[in-house]
């Protein structure tokens, strides 16, 4: 399943986004969220240098995110489908 991931530009704590201004877009990437379970998901996010991993669970074959806290414990964003 192809995801396409985008790193937006925010503004300063004093500077909020007018009504119909939208973030900058600073890259865009598309990645491949390869099939796997949440267990063998943790390997490659411990691995890499990234924060988070973006894959697609095997058994429902939804879109699921694992990311880094910050008390170096690992959290999961499970999606539901539409």
């Amino acid at each position: 399943m192809k995801v396409q991931t985008r790193i937006l530009a925010l503004r300063g704590e004093d500077e909020a986004l007018h009504e119909n201004e939208q973030p900058v877009p600073l890259a865009c990437a598309e990645m491949l969220a390869k099939p796997m379970s949440v267990d063998e998901a943790v390997m490659p996010l411990e691995l890499s240098w990234r924060d988070e991993l973006v894959f697609a669970d095997q058994e429902n074959d939804r879109l699921n995110i694992l990311y880094c806290k910050a008390d170096n414990s690992v959290g999961c964003v499970e999606t539901e489908s539409v």
